[in-house]
């Protein structure tokens, strides 16, 4: 299984002799009648917040939703450390922009924009709807919107830096209140699980939560459990404000010595920042299940990201 992520500009799959703790499908070049590698072949490495890999580029025939590249460059992992203890992921597609590649080759969908395919692609797009609760799976439209998923007009929201999918969030909300002090840089990021946001934004956000709601530690925002009547909770682009049901926020109870608090799903994470040295935040698929989005690459103009709330009938 390949994650589509567009957090990350590189793409990788695990190579056969790379030694993982759990059984996943792995890439054995000898059964491909493809492959190809260079004399000289070039060394890659990644690393992740929960580990790293090291590997080998290599070129390949890649096909996503019948679109065909035949000479795609990926990188093939053969040493990993962590990096995928407790997912079930077998690589990863990288759909971010090239500068945030560790590998400095062509993503896939830069090669299926610029016509380098076998298929002309009808829009310069990649759209996801995530599904809700605990659930996996979803739908990614690789050149297509599609149009039944979500209600109202797609906001766009202008890219400020082609590394990451980084746009201006006006800031948190809760009820109808934007709270003051939450105006950020944010990541959309299908590769990520949670909301990450930078310490100085958790600290005006916990202001605004239940009594007795703390930022520890270690980075997690903890609130009574009983907390039912906090209202709405959500984050505002370009003056539209996307809410997130409160059930996709509570994580259960933050441990057996606090039985009474419960882990709030938004943390305190200062390491995301763009090139130019200023911090982000990281809105992973806690925020993003909760729309419908469009990642527009845009071959002409400036990159956007598109977020519409998801029809009544779509979960």
């Amino acid at each position: 299984m390949i994650d589509f992520d567009t957090g990350s500009g590189d793409t990788w799959v695990l190579g056969a002799d790379a030694v993982t703790k759990h059984p996943h499908t792995k890439f054995d070049a000898q059964k491909s009648r493809t492959f190809a590698q260079s004399v000289h072949p070039n060394k890659w490495g990644v690393v992740y917040g929960s580990g790293s890999l090291e590997g080998t580029s290599v070129s390949d025939r890649v096909s996503v939703g019948g679109y065909v590249i035949l000479h795609q460059q990926f990188g093939v992992a053969n040493k990993t450390l962590a990096v995928l203890d407790g997912f079930k992921i077998d690589g990863v597609m990288g759909l971010a922009f090239p500068a945030s590649s560790s590998m400095d080759v062509t993503s896939f969908m830069e090669n299926l924009i610029h016509g380098n395919g076998d298929h002309v692609l009808p829009l310069p797009v990649a759209s996801f709807h995530l599904q809700r609760g605990h659930t996996t799976g979803g739908e990614m439209c690789v050149g297509c919107i599609d149009d039944s998923m979500f209600k109202g007009k797609l906001n766009y929201l202008p890219v400020k830096e082609t590394e990451l999918w980084q746009v201006q969030c006006d800031g948190m909300v809760i009820g109808n209140t934007l709270i003051k002090g939450t105006k950020m840089l944010a990541a959309f990021d299908t590769g990520s699980a949670l909301v990450k946001v930078p310490t100085l934004v958790a600290q005006h956000l916990v202001k605004h939560l239940p009594g007795g709601s703390k930022l520890r530690s270690d980075g997690i925002i903890t609130m009574p459990c009983n907390s039912h009547s906090m209202g709405s909770f959500g984050f505002s682009f370009g003056g539209q404000m996307y809410k997130i049901p409160l059930v996709d926020l509570q994580m259960g109870i933050y441990d057996e010595a606090h039985p009474s608090q419960c882990t709030f799903g938004i943390f305190a994470d200062d390491q995301f920042q763009n090139s130019k040295g200023e911090s982000m935040a990281i809105l992973g698929d806690s925020f993003l299940k909760t729309v419908y989005s469009v990642f527009n690459y845009s071959k002409h103009g400036q990159p956007s990201v598109g977020i519409a709330p998801l029809r009544d009938h779509v979960s």
